[in-house]
């Protein structure tokens, strides 16, 4: 995101500059989260196209949109940019990607963008919408759609290393003695050989209206790739795991 960033506004600029742009959310549209007691949010929504005002190059490399407000104000930007809208704002780039300073129009029409809303809106009915966010070291997919999963996501991301390590601590538990079992010759699988080399892939969220969520992680072993489920709740924490 840096790298893109500098490549577009300049590597040497220290103080990034206001600018007006046309973006196009992505399709969960805002999620927020707060840090400890802090009393205000950071709202922030992925554009899956945007392009500045003046300019007809549309750039389709995803970036993130952030207002830190108050819990209001999350309210009223879920409310104005929902998933699949099309706005009209002023921003200044900043290290996550644009701080939103002012939505001058809220839906807005744009002939440049309106091509890329229509691929968003027939990608997604064939397909639960997804997104790609940060979660700890690793880029992952983030399955679902609403302000709730929004706010799950958030909350994971608070212990976002244990998570991830509790998962991965189920999977070596349960799979590492069943795979050796199988193994007649050659060298047994180690538990710490899982630890380093497994990646986390996607997270799907709130698929029953809970506070469950599905890790995906995948293993590469001897050539063949394996799939693993990890199931959990906020509440009662890693419950168990399958694969494939």
């Amino acid at each position: 995101m840096k790298r893109f960033l500098g490549k577009l506004f300049g590597k040497k600029q220290q103080t990034y500059q206001p600018l007006i742009i046309c973006g196009l959310c992505g399709p969960i549209g805002v999620g927020a989260h707060k840090s400890g007691e802090a009393y205000y949010w950071t709202a922030s929504v992925i554009l899956s196209a945007w392009r500045e005002e003046g300019s007809e190059e549309v750039h389709v490399e995803k970036i993130r949109l952030e207002k830190e407000c108050d819990q209001e104000g999350v309210h009223q930007l879920q409310q104005q940019l929902k998933g699949n809208t099309i706005f009209l704002a002023r921003v200044r780039p900043c290290e996550e990607g644009f701080e939103l300073l002012e939505l001058l129009q809220c839906p807005y029409d744009d002939e440049l963008l309106r091509p890329w809303m229509a691929k968003e809106e027939t990608h997604h009915t064939v397909e639960k919408p997804a997104d790609t966010f940060a979660f700890g070291k690793e880029e992952v997919t983030l399955k679902g759609n609403n302000e709730e999963a929004m706010h799950l996501f958030y909350k994971l991301k608070k212990r976002q290393a244990g998570w991830r390590s509790d998962g991965v601590k189920t999977i070596a538990d349960a799979f590492v003695p069943a795979f050796n079992e199988k193994q007649e010759k050659g060298k047994r699988l180690t538990k710490k050989e899982v630890n380093e080399q497994i990646v986390l892939r996607s997270i799907t969220l709130n698929e029953e209206g809970k506070d469950a969520f599905v890790f995906h992680f995948t293993f590469d072993k001897d050539g063949k790739t394996y799939h693993f489920f990890v199931d959990g709740t906020i509440s009662g924490g890693i419950q168990m795991c399958r694969w494939n």
